[in-house]
C-alpha cells in the first residue's frame, strides 16, 4: 500500500468517521444483547461540527506538511488551506449559533456542507501525500 493511501485509511478517515462507526457498533451490540433501557438518537452519530473540527485539523496538517516538502507553493496547498479556513469559519459560526440559542441543532444544509468540505479535505490531503511521496521516492539505479 502506498503512503498516500495509508495516510487516507489510517490517519485521514478514522479521526473523522471513527466515532460514528463506534456509535453504530455499540448500538448494534446493545441490540444483539437485547438491552431496551438505552435509546440511541441516530442523528447524533452524524456530528457535523465534529467533522468540521477534524477536517480543519487535517487540512492544517496537510498544508503544513506539504509546505515543508514542496519547493514552491502549489494549488493543492492553497486549496487545503482554504478548506481548513472554511471549516473553521463554519465551526465558529455554529458555535455562535449554539451560544445564542441552546436548542440550536445543525440543519441539513450544514450537515451536507460539512460532509462535502470534509470529503474535499480528505481528497486534498490524499493528493498532498501523493505529491510528497513522488518527491521523496528514490529512482531505481
Amino acid at each position: 500500500m502506498d503512503d498516500a493511501l495509508s495516510w487516507l485509511l489510517l490517519e485521514g478517515i478514522p479521526p473523522l468517521f471513527g466515532a460514528a462507526a463506534l456509535y453504530w457498533a455499540l448500538a448494534a451490540s446493545l441490540l444483539v444483547v437485547g438491552s431496551s433501557n438505552i435509546k440511541f438518537q441516530w442523528h447524533d452519530a452524524v456530528d457535523s461540527t465534529g467533522w468540521l473540527y477534524g477536517a480543519a485539523v487535517l487540512a492544517v496538517q496537510a498544508t503544513l506538511k506539504g509546505a515543508k516538502h514542496f519547493s514552491s507553493i502549489n494549488v493543492l496547498l492553497y486549496c487545503s488551506g482554504a478548506l481548513g479556513l472554511a471549516c473553521l469559519l463554519l465551526l465558529i459560526s455554529a458555535m455562535f449559533a449554539k451560544a445564542a440559542d441552546k436548542s440550536w441543532q445543525p440543519k441539513t444544509p450544514m450537515k451536507v456542507g460539512a460532509a462535502v468540505i470534509t470529503i474535499l479535505v480528505l481528497i486534498a490531503g490524499y493528493h498532498i501525500q501523493k505529491e510528497i511521496c513522488c518527491l521523496t521516492e528514490v529512482p531505481n539505479a
